[in-house]
């Protein structure tokens, strides 16, 4: 029902809008924006399981079960990876459980699997390379790769000022259960 209320069925819609210099709307700008987005969103997604309406009800999901969701931008060329549309871009998305909220390192200031500067502000997210509870890749789900901070959107349900990580909408729920 959150999902539903939140995203919709058919996802979150755009209509390009670009302007002249006159402030006039440019409508064959605005045709050939509204042409490659429709490209881009058949498969906007590495693996090419979902289109854009899937991918975000996917991350709404996410985001409100486990209150945050981690998707890593990939722009451009990109080893192995085919866009499959005109437009260079995908979205890879990553479960929290992926960003390991142990990670922490001697002399980098890291917590929950992000690395942040003095200001709190996150500069590096530590993601493992494979599930860590598949049990067929054991040595795969210890090893982290590391994305810049700047390539990775990280949207997160927070109550505590400089809070890294998410909490779920559910939280409140089950600890009156517990009670």
């Amino acid at each position: 029902v959150l999902v539903n209320n939140i995203v919709g069925a058919n996802g979150i819609g755009i209509e390009p809008q670009p302007r002249t210099k006159d402030g006039d709307l440019h409508n064959d700008l605005a045709s050939s924006l509204l042409e490659l987005w429709r490209d881009w969103s058949r498969w906007p997604e590495v693996t090419y399981q979902h289109d854009w309406a899937a991918v975000q009800r996917l991350a709404c999901r996410t985001w409100l079960r486990d209150g945050e969701v981690f998707a890593q931008i990939l722009q451009g060329s990109v080893n192995a990876l085919d866009h499959r549309t005109r437009v260079p871009l995908s979205l890879e998305l990553i479960e929290p459980d992926l960003v390991p909220s142990d990670a922490w390192q001697r002399g980098v200031e890291r917590s929950g699997g992000i690395q942040v500067n003095a200001w709190g502000q996150p500069t590096v997210y530590y993601v493992l390379k494979a599930h860590p509870g598949d049990t067929d890749s054991w040595r795969a789900a210890q090893e982290v790769k590391p994305i810049p901070a700047e390539f990775m959107i990280h949207l997160r349900h927070v109550d505590r000022i400089r809070q890294l990580r998410g909490v779920s909408v559910l939280a409140a729920v089950i600890t009156r259960l517990e009670d």
